[in-house]
């Protein structure tokens, strides 16, 4: 299982990814956040955090640089 979270605008949004093929369509949405941000979306943050048993550990993070 996977869990995202992306901070678009200031507002926190959480999405679970489960099941078969749920690593292939959090990396969709992983790509596609992030051609939306290059694009000027204001898409502040993105993480993901991946669980096995009762071990949760960040896979993947993403943040914008504001000065």
């Amino acid at each position: 299982m996977y869990k995202m979270m992306i901070d678009v605008s200031g507002e926190e949004r959480v999405l679970l990814f489960c099941g078969p093929g749920c690593r292939k369509r959090l990396l969709e949405w992983w790509d596609e956040l992030l051609g939306r941000a290059n694009d000027g979306e204001d898409i502040r943050e993105i993480r993901v955090w991946g669980t096995v048993g009762d071990k949760t550990h960040i896979v993947r993070e993403w943040r914008t640089i504001r000065q």
